[in-house]
């Protein structure tokens, strides 16, 4: 009599439950669906839509179901994946979801420091290219180059990978080596083994340059992350004891960053006026000002194909308002602007960053997809396989042909031609 008793408060038990979670999950129980709410507010008003019904039914298989027990056995995990998958369902590259390990990692680059090889990455065309090894850096020692594309990390395929899982791959600690496959135009794919050092990215440089209409002062950007500003500021100061007449901008291989450090940058340059108009969805465009003067000299802006992002929006603002001339070739076409929402609700904390804006030029040109035409279209000679990188500051490198010509340039300015 107890065990029939005891069978029937189970079956109870079940039902009352299944109820429950039938419940909650198609939203028919008020209370269950007010629960919900809090972490389902961009969810669909019903859910007790056939979406959601696949959805549910394919976590419940998958529960019960699949072969091995302690693979789903967290559904935490089985969530986190199809967050990852919703964000990848907009087929946008620069929209991702960010798991505790590739949210970590984006801060501490956004820091400016992280141990690594050394080397800005994107992706194009399905690839993972390297934008620019950083001077003196493991990658820079190693000999890659700019242009070249990684296909595997310790022997893993990371060909269609998006950036920040394969940088994250890339990093480790210091001391240690990975090694990467390397394809590059003329030779067959090579493995480069390099070992890890703790990496703080410079993101300016500088020299001054001696030219028959007087001293010039070179200054490259590598970025836009939380030190530009500041370094940029000291290495301006630093060119002034040599009282520049002009000044050489070097945007090449710069892959952007931060749009308020790049509008901040260009307030620097430009007289008063338009620097970037930013469209949101569904909103107006709204136009980000310089404030400032500029800076009072000749200005020559050199920019490549791998010129994106914050660096088209310097670029843009400069040839749109005639602040200066641009030299180089076509720039990457990268205009969208990216936002990250930092997630809490796992143990650690997660993110997603989403495209929430596409900018244009101060006059309304469009730049993603097509990027700035230069006024002066120059080609760089290309490094043959087993030769090293072209030295971008460099003009006795015999391949530089635009740093060589950007100063010819320059000088012509400075003497009023």
């Amino acid at each position: 009599m107890r065990r029939r008793t005891a069978v029937l408060w189970l079956i109870v038990m079940l039902l009352l439950t299944n109820t429950v979670t039938w419940g909650m999950a198609t939203g028919r129980i008020p209370w269950a669906r007010s629960y919900l709410s809090p972490y389902l507010t961009s969810a669909p008003a019903d859910l007790d839509t056939p979406e959601w019904r696949q959805f549910f039914d394919v976590l419940k298989r998958l529960q019960q179901e699949y072969v091995d027990p302690e693979a789903v056995s967290d559904p935490g995990k089985l969530i986190e994946g199809a967050t990852r998958g919703l964000v990848e369902a907009v087929g946008d590259p620069y929209s991702y979801y960010l798991d505790a390990r590739l949210f970590e990692e984006m801060r501490i680059e956004g820091a400016g420091l992280y141990a690594g090889v050394g080397m800005q990455i994107e992706a194009k065309d399905g690839h993972v290219v390297v934008v620019a090894p950083f001077d003196g850096t493991p990658a820079d020692k190693a000999g890659l180059r700019e242009g070249d594309r990684i296909v595997k990390v310790d022997g893993q395929d990371v060909v269609g990978r998006k950036v920040d899982e394969v940088a994250t791959m890339i990093r480790g600690k210091p001391g240690t080596k990975v090694t990467l496959t390397i394809r590059r135009a003329g030779v067959e794919d090579f493995d480069v083994t390099i070992e890890r050092a703790v990496i703080e990215i410079p993101t300016v440089s500088h020299k001054v340059f001696r030219t028959e209409a007087g001293p010039v002062a070179y200054i490259r950007l590598m970025m836009f992350n939380e030190k530009t500003m500041a370094q940029f500021r000291a290495a301006w100061q630093a060119a002034q004891q040599a009282q520049p007449k002009g000044l050489l901008l070097d945007l090449r291989s710069n892959p952007g960053g931060y749009l308020d450090v790049s509008i901040e940058f260009a307030d620097l340059l430009l007289p008063a006026g338009p620097i970037v108009q930013v469209v949101e969805r569904g909103a107006a465009p709204k136009v980000y000002r310089a404030s400032g003067g500029g800076l009072g000299i000749p200005l020559v802006v050199l920019v490549n194909e791998n010129s994106a992002s914050a660096s088209e929006i310097v670029a843009g603002a400069i040839k749109d308002r005639e602040a200066g001339l641009l030299v180089g070739t076509r720039t990457f076409g990268k205009a969208s602007v990216q936002r990250v929402w930092e997630l809490n609700y796992l143990e650690q904390p997660t993110a997603v960053r989403i495209t929430t804006a596409q900018y244009l030029t101060p006059n309304g040109h469009t730049i993603h997809g097509q990027g700035i035409e230069p006024h002066v279209v120059v080609e760089n000679e290309k490094a043959g396989p087993d030769e090293g990188r072209v030295r971008l500051d460099d003009p006795d490198d015999p391949r530089n042909v635009q740093l060589r010509k950007a100063l010819e340039l320059l000088a012509e300015r400075i003497r009023g031609g």
